[in-house]
């Protein structure tokens, strides 16, 4: 009984800990008002070369990120690819991110102990039972040939 609560915690700990993990991920999304050429240099957009970084550091400062689909020469796909990695404000403070990035793997790292701990107790129970039906076979056995 405990074994399989430890498993199942364990697993509900990994999805818990995955879950806040990929949720930091997704929120650190970057202000393009915020970057400079140095910045455009160091991404590696598919479809987002230095022309178009040239032309949107020219736009900026944007208030919407679908201003960007106005810039002469962005069509429909660079614009999704843009939103995707980028918005207009700040939509995670560092903090808040950082604190669900470690809480996130902390809780996974107590999901992954508690199942490793759940399968060793099950482990110890499947020799300990192996080592109890051993002895009580002795046990007979020895208690048949006295009786003999």
């Amino acid at each position: 009984m405990l074994k399989d609560f430890k498993l199942w915690l364990g697993c509900l700990l990994l999805i818990i800990g995955v879950a806040l993990t990929a949720y930091a991920g997704t929120q650190s999304k970057i202000n393009i008002n915020d970057m400079t050429s140095a910045d455009w240099q160091a991404t590696d957009l598919k479809g987002v070369g230095t022309v178009t970084e040239g032309k949107i550091l020219a736009a900026v400062p944007v208030s919407s990120i679908s201003d960007i689909d106005a810039i002469d020469g962005i069509g429909d796909v660079k614009t999704a690819t843009i939103t995707r990695h980028f918005t207009t404000h700040d939509t995670c403070r560092y903090e808040i991110f950082m604190t669900a990035l470690i809480i996130g793997i902390c809780v996974s790292i107590a999901g992954i102990l508690l199942i490793a701990a759940a399968c060793a107790l099950w482990v110890l129970c499947k020799i300990k039972d192996r080592n109890f039906k051993n002895s009580i076979k002795k046990s007979v056995s020895i208690i048949a040939q006295d009786r003999m």
